[in-house]
């Protein structure tokens, strides 16, 4: 882009200063200024005999014979093109303007117009707001209004401005967010009840599969690559990866839970004392055990009669296990987003039940992370 003062230059080089308008056959006299011919001929014409450049006031003796300067003609006839071509584009600018604003006021009056609708219907609703008629009521806001001619017995059905259907769309919408957060602190609520029953669940050593390594203080358990030549007794799983906690409960209410982060396979819950530990009984709630798990990563499973696919679109980092003896319940929970995941209800406990553990195969280091039961805080 030209600077203003640069542009007014480059314009005024194309202007005879005689016309003051682009030249025309433009010719350059000895001095060096430029004129169109007609125009530098007619001035000298009427200061005859005198030849005097008009920009310069220099005197010629001799009247000079004027050429046309054909670069400078040229560069005029291209300047002549080009202000054409702005002086279009401006008027087409200006049409656009003009349409625009046509438009701009076209809207301005429908939307006066739609705010003198609103405001009247707006009068409307505050009335109903008022009415006792609450058949009157129901039928504005399902969006119909009857209205019955006594002459020919027959009903007109009037319907309700655009609007009040939106309003409706709105308040059906705000209806479902507050359903969904009233159920999300349903769900808070719950977990923060069972929580209550939370026990410090220690693992059993004697119970652990020997491809399972136990920390220490009895709080994690993964699966090793290499089998630990560990005493044979009728406690310990022979077959599953498996390991039980050192607790046994036989009637209330127990909770707690396991945090599974990084895993791709695990298995939780809780089982019958007497579950078969050394044969290969498919987990079920048949065979003795109330557990949920995951497979290959995202495939999580309730291991009922048959086993039920839980569809997460997250994945779980601590699951909490419920458990309410004389009411038959074990419940699973997905603690960091407070949400119920499956129960199995209706069960019929006749010994003790123990925490059941299964961190799954290592699978190359894949599945190595420990599972880890989790401290509680009570007042969470």
């Amino acid at each position: 882009v030209v600077p203003h003062s640069d542009s007014q230059f480059y314009t005024e080089q194309f202007l005879c200063c005689i016309c003051l308008d682009v030249f025309t056959d433009p010719v350059t006299i000895p001095c060096g200024h430029n004129f169109c011919k007609m125009c530098i001929t007619k001035n000298w014409n009427i200061s005859s005999p005198r030849c005097q450049c008009p920009m310069c006031k220099q005197h010629f003796t001799v009247r000079p014979e004027l050429r046309v300067n054909t670069f400078v003609s040229e560069m005029a006839t291209e300047f002549k093109q080009a202000r054409m071509c702005l002086n279009r584009l401006i008027e087409m600018i200006e049409e656009k303007q003009k349409r625009t604003e046509q438009e701009a006021d076209g809207y301005i009056r429908g939307l006066q117009q739609e705010i003198s609708v609103l405001g009247q219907r707006t009068a409307e609703l505050q009335q109903l707001a008022q009415t006792q008629d609450h058949l009157l009521l129901l039928q504005k806001l399902t969006g119909l209004q009857s209205t019955k001619n006594p002459m020919t017995r027959t009903c007109t059905n009037i319907r309700l401005p655009v609007f009040e259907g939106a309003a409706l769309e709105a308040v059906a919408e705000l209806e479902k967010t507050l359903g969904a957060e009233k159920e999300r602190l349903l769900h808070e609520a719950r977990l923060k009840r069972v929580r209550q029953y939370s026990v410090d669940v220690v693992l059993e050593a004697q119970t652990a599969n020997p491809y399972l390594i136990l920390s220490e203080d009895g709080k994690q358990v993964r699966c090793g690559e290499v089998r630990r030549d560990l005493t044979e007794n009728e406690e310990r799983f022979s077959l599953y990866a498996s390991v039980l906690g050192q607790q046994t409960f036989s009637f209330g209410r127990f909770y707690f839970e396991v945090q599974v982060t990084g895993k791709t396979d695990w298995t939780l819950g809780v089982v019958k004392e007497s579950v078969d530990r050394k044969g290969i009984d498919p987990l079920s709630p048949a065979n003795g055990y109330w557990a949920v798990g995951l497979r290959d990563g995202n495939q999580y499973l309730c291991l009922d009669s048959p086993a039920v696919s839980l569809i997460l679109n997250w994945h779980l980092e601590r699951l909490g296990v419920f458990v309410s003896y004389e009411e038959g319940l074990v419940s699973f929970f997905d603690v960091d987003k407070a949400v119920h995941l499956y129960s199995f209800t209706d069960c019929v406990f006749t010994e003790s039940l123990r925490p059941f553990f299964s961190p799954g195969n290592h699978k190359r280091g894949i599945n190595s992370a420990p599972l880890i039961i989790s401290l509680i805080n009570r007042i969470d």
